[in-house]
């Protein structure tokens, strides 16, 4: 059965590029929307106890990740370092800041597009360095649509019962991030909105040999 939910989920983390000041318009690539979901499927579907967006020291950055495109999550607002060991020629896919939206009883899909388009409209400053270089980011805008099914297990994140959700509306700013030869790295990504939310999130990434 497809739940629906009171609330949206707010900004969560991750990656972007600053040109001058003010956010970069240029885009890297077309936004891959299928990886957007991905992402959200892969945050969304561990528990509360062991999820890497609520990490404070980088202990579960390697959880539920696969072959060689990891996954990484900044947080829900405030300043986190954390430590990660990451395999050589690894790919990371980070969110700078992210959102999206399930209808209810209450709220529209209409609204909940709306919703989305406005958190993503109200980030006046955003930016992810590898090693203090600046990154390339994609935008993704809000687009409103059925195909964002999210499954959910027992005890899922920010407390939301076991079950198949529907979004119907997602937005963020993402970047991938080419990690480079063996040694450690700091990835920094910082987000400001104009609704007062602020998130400062730094890995410090060793970069391991592949045995």
């Amino acid at each position: 059965m497809i739940r629906s939910l009171r609330r949206y989920v707010g900004t969560l983390a991750c990656g972007l590029i600053v040109a001058g000041s003010g956010l970069g318009t240029a885009q890297a690539s077309e936004p891959n929307y299928d990886l957007q979901h991905d992402w959200w499927q892969w945050a969304l579907s561990i528990p509360s106890a062991a999820n890497p967006i609520l990490d404070n020291s980088g202990a579960r950055c390697a959880f539920g990740q696969h072959g060689n495109l990891w996954f990484l999550a900044g947080n829900t607002g405030g300043k986190t370092t954390r430590e990660c060991t990451v395999p050589a020629g690894t790919r990371v896919f980070v969110p700078v800041h992210n959102t999206f939206c399930f209808p209810h009883a209450g709220v529209t899909e209409q609204q909940c597009f709306e919703t989305v388009r406005d958190q993503f409209d109200a980030f006046t400053d955003a930016r992810a360095t590898l090693d203090g270089v600046p990154l390339v980011v994609d935008d993704y805008p809000a687009v409103p649509g059925d195909y964002w099914a999210f499954t959910i297990p027992r005890n899922g994140l920010f407390g939301y019962k076991p079950g198949l959700y529907r979004a119907t509306a997602a937005a963020g700013r993402w970047t991938f991030v080419d990690l480079p030869t063996p040694g450690i790295h700091t990835l920094r990504i910082e987000a400001t909105s104009t609704a007062g939310f602020a998130l400062d999130v730094t890995y410090r990434l060793t970069v391991a040999e592949v045995q």
